[in-house]
């Protein structure tokens, strides 16, 4: 009987142990601001969100938001939620700064934007963008929620009792002296034992399927997995310290039976106690060995896997990298231009490259000269001309400033996600002023890098026609053709 009472008041202790400390981890770490903004900042996720907001198609009004606001918008509404949830607010008030946001003034003094200020209740927030249901639903979980993290200290101290209970049970059903004592230590030390294992499994398991996940965003990656790690770690660090604090108890206690300092109770057949006193002894260090070997060759295995993943990894990337320099040196030896240019009707000549085809577009006037032979998704190239006008208030000394300014914050119109390659220049050039600049854009459709060479013509003689001509190309081939498509953009001419 006192076997199955010691049992039962073992599991005890182990449920309240572990109770104990996943509360003190919701209680410390999601409760704490600084546990969710770190791994915000760490990941550079408000860099990030800064430029999707630059690089929506939909974004013609001049929002704009920078990485700083947004970052100070986050942290602040995090506080504010905790505070909430913690000392019992009876309303959540939310930060939407959006004065700061320099939004046109229009659109300020309209719904749904008028009814947002930096102490916006988040009720009225809500029915804003969700229908009522939705609302009634969502204040009902935060006020669960917060009545939960109100009686968490109550929880705990309970908890405490119930541990300092069931260990002070499993002590008083112990035989003697060294058994009440050893008993109590093993139980810390099995408690201990479990979950660290349990926390650092359930860590591996979670970063897995995080890291397996298809489609997800490798910033929300590094943010999930610093989150759990970071919450799991009062499990491994609690686990830890029962585990070592357990183990040295009980080899405490081996040693003061040893020394006679602590009493043992004989019984009739002393020497099959002490061959059961070994027995625990081997098996406990068995066990220790076990999960030290363990770890240390999957470490190994780990390390090593990732060694040689890396290593094959490299070979092949260098391998790839020989294979296009090899290709692109072969087209460029391929590459050339036509004898005859392509007249245009619309006042101007230019040469291209030999084999290519031209495709017009008479409502626009612009022309497309493009790679039609052995043409692949991330093998092609194109030339085109337009018409261009000045820039309404725009001068032309202050040109390649406001275009490397459009360019460089994600703002042109047709690539609103285009990042500046090099330094815009400008010289003079065949009777025009010419603004050359190069960048790198995602094309929508195949998700393909792409990277385009610009040059603006701006006529010094006003009452001409400004040009611009551009040429694009998979980044991973603008090398090889860009050579011929600069030859072919400096054949442009002007019929007199």
């Amino acid at each position: 009987m006192k076997t199955v009472l010691r049992l039962l008041a073992s599991l005890i202790f182990f449920l309240s142990f572990f109770s104990f400390l996943l509360l003190t981890a919701f209680k410390t770490k999601l409760l704490t601001p600084t546990f969710w903004s770190a791994p915000l900042q760490k990941a550079d996720v408000y860099i990030y969100i800064e430029n999707q907001i630059k690089s929506l198609p939909s974004n013609q009004l001049g929002f704009t938001v920078s990485s700083k606001e947004l970052q100070d918008t986050i942290e602040t509404n995090i506080e504010r939620l905790i505070v909430y949830f913690s000392k019992g607010e009876r309303k959540l008030t939310l930060y939407i700064p959006i004065h700061q946001w320099r939004l046109p003034q229009q659109l300020l003094t309209q719904p749904p934007f008028s009814k947002l200020t930096e102490e916006t209740d988040f009720e009225t927030f809500a029915n804003l963008i969700l229908p009522k249901n939705q609302v009634k639903e969502i204040q009902t979980y935060l006020n669960l929620t917060q009545q939960i993290v109100l009686i968490l200290p109550i929880m705990q101290i309970v908890l405490l009792i119930v541990g300092a209970i069931s260990i002070a049970s499993v002590y008083a059903l112990g035989k003697d002296t060294a058994g009440k004592i050893r008993g109590t230590f093993e139980l810390v030390f099995v408690s201990g034992l479990f979950t660290t294992l349990g926390s650092y499994g359930v860590l591996k398991i979670l970063e897995k399927i995080i890291n397996g996940y298809p489609g997800m965003n490798p910033y929300l990656k590094e943010v999930f997995s610093d989150w759990i790690s970071d919450f799991l770690s009062i499990g491994q660090l609690g686990g830890l310290t029962a585990l070592i604090g357990g183990l040295l108890g009980i080899l405490s206690v081996s040693y003061l039976v040893r020394t006679g300092h602590v009493h043992v109770e004989k019984e009739s057949e002393p020497q099959t106690n002490q061959k059961g006193a070994k027995s625990k002894k081997k098996i406990i260090i068995a066990i220790l060995v076990f999960l030290l070997l363990a770890f240390v060759i999957s470490k190994g295995k780990f390390t090593l896997t990732m060694t040689r993943t890396g290593q094959d990894s490299q070979i092949a990337q260098d391998q790839n990298i020989n294979e296009e320099q090899k290709e692109n040196k072969s087209l460029q030896k391929n590459l050339i231009l036509s004898d005859a240019p392509y007249v245009s009707q619309f006042g101007w000549s230019m040469k291209y490259p030999q084999g290519w085809s031209i495709k017009k577009h008479d409502p626009s006037q612009t022309v497309l000269i493009h790679k039609t032979s052995n043409q692949t998704e991330r093998d092609w190239a194109s030339l085109a001309v337009e018409p261009f006008d000045r820039v309404t208030g725009v001068k032309d000394d202050e040109f390649l400033k406001v275009l490397s300014d459009v360019i460089s914050t994600g703002r042109l119109e047709r690539h609103p996600n285009s990042k500046l390659v090099g330094t815009p220049m400008e010289d003079e050039w065949n009777g025009f002023k010419r603004f050359i600049a190069q960048f790198d854009y995602t094309d929508k459709e195949s998700s393909l890098a792409l990277r385009q060479l610009r040059w603006y013509l701006l006529p010094i003689q006003e009452t001409r026609q400004g040009y611009l001509l551009y040429s694009t190309s998979p980044v991973t081939r603008f090398d090889s053709y860009e050579s011929i498509l600069k030859n072919a953009m400096s054949s442009f001419k002007i019929d007199q």
